[in-house]
């Protein structure tokens, strides 16, 4: 009898000692849990970061693509046409709204997305007549976007009329009209030139050949542009 008082007496001290085995337990898994969630927390960021510099290398490619070819079209281009018999000049600019960023510039994603997505042309035309600059106008239309394709642009406003681009070069200028230049860049030239931009053989393009239709008459006016200095 008094043995078993005896283990009785035991009993609380191994309650005891179980609880508290118990709780150092739960605290070492809760401890373990926190360092697996902590680690999945990081290996998230790392995989989001992993993620956005991947796009941004993609995105940078992109811009930088369509870089050579706003590179090698924007400057001043100025050529003639006849109208109502008389001589008339026409000065065209065409400036890109983003620029390359310089070797050796780091920028954040966004900053690449938000350039891809802006870069287009604002274009500028000025007409006089031949000796008589003050006796003309001119236009400005920004948001132009190239057929980067076929090296072709199309801008239609109620400012500057109806006007018809296409990159070309002066293989043609001795023994084509105008309207011939442009029928043969459009269909055969401006591609091929495309794809020498794209290719890195040509940095700069040397004329532009297009057609106008003013809002004044319903005349179709073909012209062909030189490159040409800062005017």
């Amino acid at each position: 009898m008094f043995k078993s008082k005896k283990n009785w007496l035991f009993l609380p001290a191994a309650i005891f000692v179980l609880g508290a085995c118990s709780k150092g337990g739960d605290e070492r898994l809760k401890e373990r849990a926190d360092i697996e969630s902590r680690k999945a927390a990081e290996n998230s960021v790392l995989s989001e970061n992993e993620n956005l510099a991947t796009r941004a290398q993609k995105n940078e490619a992109r811009l930088a693509h369509r870089q050579k070819f706003f590179t090698a079209v924007k400057g001043f281009y100025e050529g003639s046409f006849i109208l109502a018999g008389e001589k008339h000049r026409i000065r065209i600019t065409l400036t890109p709204s983003v620029f390359p960023l310089p070797d050796g510039g780091t920028r954040h994603p966004d900053e690449v997305t938000r350039d891809l997505e802006k870069l287009d042309f604002r274009i500028q035309v000025q007409q006089w007549l031949e000796g008589s600059p003050i006796s003309g106008g001119g236009c400005s239309v920004e948001g132009l976007n190239p057929d980067l394709k076929n090296g072709n642009l199309q801008l239609i406003s109620g400012a500057c009329g109806s006007l018809f681009l296409a990159i070309t070069d002066k293989s043609l200028l001795e023994s084509a009209t105008p309207r011939e230049q442009y029928a043969e860049s459009i269909d055969i030239l401006a591609p091929k030139l495309v794809a020498k931009i794209f290719d890195g053989e040509i940095t700069s393009i040397p004329a532009i050949s297009g057609f106008t239709l003013s809002n004044a008459n319903a005349e179709t006016v073909y012209f062909i542009a030189e490159r040409v200095e800062r005017p």
